[in-house]
């Protein structure tokens, strides 16, 4: 009977361990997009630029980025309760931060991130080299002093619209 429970206790232990492997394959890091950002630096034309950057728009659009802290001064215990609550209904964050792309004409700045901008998807597929102009990108302090926060220590990637027709339509 004991050797049974030991068994047991060691086979539960395990998958606990193989689940917790399979969770971190579904976060993304800092790492993950040092990474793509290097491999992108290294393709040769802007077509496999730009394909590169459609496939990541949509593989980051599972994931969910750090949202900005709360401060909890000055609040009432039931405040901070209702807050608390609040947050813990939130999905949880699934990456350190993700690459932010930005796409700029001449009239607009867009953030295009599905997750965030669902909208924004009628334009990924608009990304072609007949339409981008050029792929600047950011790191490191540069994008911090650009777009602040919301790069939360990852890569920008510029995307200069060839004309207007590259934008979201008005709400």
């Amino acid at each position: 009977m004991q050797k049974l429970t030991l068994f047991l206790l060691l086979a539960l232990s395990f998958s606990k361990l193989s689940a917790q492997s399979e969770n971190e394959k579904e976060y993304l890091t800092k790492e993950d997009n040092a990474a793509w950002i290097e491999s992108f630096k290294n393709l040769d034309t802007k077509e496999l630029q730009l394909k590169a950057i459609r496939e990541k728009i949509y593989s980051d659009s599972i994931y969910i980025a750090p949202r900005p802290g709360i401060s909890h001064t000055g609040l009432s215990d039931e405040s901070k309760k209702s807050l608390k609550a609040r947050q813990e209904s939130l999905p949880q964050v699934t990456s350190d931060c993700k690459i932010l792309m930005v796409l700029n004409s001449e009239n607009i700045q867009t953030e295009i991130d599905l997750k965030k901008n669902p909208e924004s998807i009628a334009l990924v597929e608009k990304l072609i080299p007949q339409n981008i102009e050029g792929i600047q990108i950011l790191e490191g302090t540069e994008a911090m002093a650009i777009f602040g926060a919301r790069t939360r220590g990852c890569a920008v990637l510029l995307l200069q619209a060839a004309s207007d027709k590259l934008s979201l339509p008005e709400n």
